[in-house]
This record gives structure tokens, C-alpha cells and sequence, in this order.
């Protein structure tokens, strides 16, 4: 199965051309920061950002794909301290998931902590440790996750 994983694009309009480029994805996130609408954000499973003006998305959603339980957040109320990503993962793990998708830094990663996997896809809008604007494609295939970085507009 093949997840697309967004964040961070601060209203630039990519998402529906990222959505034509992997119309064989099963789901479509965006871990907030989008500057848009529920309605807008269409096939997007999003969250609210702390730059985002829809107070009706949800500030985190917990998905249920294949074997694995999703915590979808953007983190910026968790990733301005020093051990963010561990507070993502004890926050995981308290809600029963095992994987994190996340925004915020604008920094691509990928990591594992305390048996949670975390994907922050980087940013649609600008990266800060790089170039090129960024987004993830997550694979489950046999009870193994893979996590390609794609770049957008490159």
C-alpha cells in the first residue's frame, strides 16, 4: 500500500498536482500548516497547524492503515522543546499508535524512537536545511514501512 505524506505548504497551490502524480495512493496526509479549508483540502487527511485559520480541522487524528494505528499531528506545540520527537513518540504510544506523520520543522526525517516510527516530510512551501521543497511516499508492504523522500518542482 502507498501513502502520500505532505505538510507545510503555506497556501502554495501543489497538493492536487502531488494527488495526480500518485493517483495509485491508497491515503493522502497533510500534517497542517496547509492554509487551507477541510473542503479545500479534498482528498487530504489534515490537521490544524499553528499557522492554519480552520478551526474545524482537528488539532491530531489517529488512523487506522493495514496492522499499524497513525497519530497525524502537526507538533508544533511539541517539537519547540528540546526532546520533541520523544514527546511525539510517548504521545504515540499513550494514544496506541505506532507511527507519527508531523510537520512543522520544515525538515524532512525519519526516525525511530522508544518502537515508534516518525515521518515529518519536510515542506512544500521551503525546507530549511535544503533547496528543494519536499514531501514523503510511505509504503506498507509485509508488515515493513518504507519511506521514500520525494522533492517537488525540482
Amino acid at each position: 500500500m502507498k501513502v502520500v505524506v505532505t505538510s507545510d505548504n503555506h497556501g502554495i497551490d501543489c497538493l492536487n498536482d502531488i494527488a495526480m502524480l500518485h493517483n495509485d495512493a491508497s491515503y493522502f496526509f497533510h500534517c497542517g500548516d496547509s492554509l487551507m479549508t477541510e473542503k479545500e483540502l479534498g482528498e487530504y487527511i489534515s490537521v490544524r497547524g499553528n499557522c492554519d485559520y480552520d478551526h474545524d480541522l482537528p488539532l491530531f487524528r489517529i488512523i487506522d492503515v493495514e496492522d499499524h494505528k497513525i497519530l497525524l499531528i502537526h507538533g508544533h506545540r511539541y517539537l519547540e522543546h528540546y526532546d520533541g520527537k520523544y514527546l511525539l513518540a510517548n504521545l504515540a504510544k499513550s494514544n496506541g499508535c505506532d507511527i507519527v506523520f508531523f510537520g512543522h520543522s520544515h525538515i524532512f526525517s525519519y526516525d525511530e524512537i522508544d518502537g515508534v516510527t516518525l515521518i515529518n516530510p519536510g515542506s512544500l512551501r521551503f525546507n530549511r536545511n535544503e533547496p528543494t521543497r519536499t514531501y514523503a511516499l510511505v509504503y506498507f508492504e509485509e508488515g515493513k514501512i518504507r519511506v521514500e523522500k520525494m522533492y517537488y518542482g525540482r
